[in-house]
């Protein structure tokens, strides 16, 4: 088993006028199939400018307030907390997002994924928040066949979003072969002898499951990828 925790002091930091972002990956490396991984805040009512992507799968979960998707024919897709919005960018696309509050910050995690075959044609869609959010399971909200209710990637990699009570817990891989990335939202863990506090990362691979043990009740995201 291989484990490392990327403390949250250790990882990258942006900051512009619009917003700020952590990407957890060191030096941009990137984590198997999945290219980078940013935990991002927008300023309220500001827009974020115009981000060219090909060949990527942009996953968008909105974790706190309410921020609109705008791509460049004029489309565009509104998120409240909790929403989940996957692009397939095909040969090309451009967009840009707006904070619709005039007070609070925008708060999302986003993942960028290389798509296991090139598309030809960009496509969205959008997972809205719908029952209330169950304790002690993973929820998933993408994986790779579109099953339980989760969006639908072209590409080996599944994501969780979970919610943890004080005690012992785990995840079983998909196969040992992959890696896990582990991203602590709040609360705190035990991952064997290493202790994992709000905003660390896990990066685990050769393990059949991730086993630890909330210290604190705890929200952890949870991306499994081929690597």
């Amino acid at each position: 088993m291989q484990l490392e925790i990327l403390k949250a002091a250790d990882r990258g930091f942006i900051q512009a006028a619009t917003h700020k972002g952590y990407p957890l990956f060191k030096n941009h490396k990137g984590f198997g199939k999945v290219h980078a991984a940013n935990d991002q805040y927008l300023y309220p009512e500001v827009y974020l400018g115009k981000e060219p992507y090909t060949q990527a799968e942009i996953v968008t979960i909105l974790l706190n307030g309410k921020a609109s998707f705008t791509n460049h024919e004029g489309q565009q897709q509104s998120l409240t907390e909790g929403a989940v919005q996957l692009v397939k960018t095909g040969t090309g696309i451009e967009w840009w997002g707006h904070n619709q509050s005039l007070t609070d910050r925008a708060r999302y995690f986003q993942l960028i994924i290389t798509p296991r075959k090139q598309a030809l044609v960009a496509s969205e869609a959008i997972k809205l928040p719908g029952m209330p959010v169950m304790r002690n399971t993973w929820m998933p909200f993408i994986n790779p066949t579109g099953s339980e209710g989760a969006l639908q990637v072209d590409q080996d990699v599944w994501a969780f979003r979970g919610v943890f009570d004080r005690g012992h817990h785990m995840y079983a891989m998909q196969s040992t072969q992959h890696g896990l990335l582990a991203y602590v939202l709040s609360g705190k863990l035990k991952v064997g002898e290493e202790v994992v506090e709000t905003e660390d990362t896990i990066f685990l691979e050769d393990a059949a499951a991730l086993e630890f043990e909330a210290l604190h009740a705890s929200e952890i995201l949870l991306v499994e990828t081929v690597l």
